[in-house]
């Protein structure tokens, strides 16, 4: 309701000799329908991104580091220092690492 009045008060306070007011007033209705749609969505947008995008993101992160400590366990556990330290600094070859653990999806280890 609020943003129904503020909208409609900004076409009502436009200067009289703008170009522009003739026309929102006339379509005034459908203006204030469109900024209150464009202000819900955005609104929306918002608080989807905040919930569902970066509680992914968190998930996401501790799925990867679930994925490096497991496989960090294996190297270690026979003995494969060098690797484990290479795994920490060298993308390709964690990756390499994780296709031959079979960690690329951690359901499967």
């Amino acid at each position: 309701m609020m943003m129904k009045r503020v909208v409609g008060l900004a076409i009502d306070k436009l200067p009289d000799d703008s170009l522009i007011k003739p026309f929102l007033l006339k379509h005034k209705a459908e203006v204030i329908g469109m900024c209150t749609a464009e202000y819900k969505k955005s609104k929306f947008l918002a608080k989807f991104k905040k919930e569902y995008l970066m509680e992914g993101r968190e998930q996401g992160r501790e799925e990867g580091e679930d994925k490096l400590s497991l496989l960090l366990q294996k190297l270690i556990a026979q003995g494969k220092s060098e690797d484990a330290q290479r795994a920490l600094v060298d993308k390709e070859h964690r990756k390499y690492l994780y296709k031959e653990y079979g960690l690329n999806d951690l359901n499967a280890a």
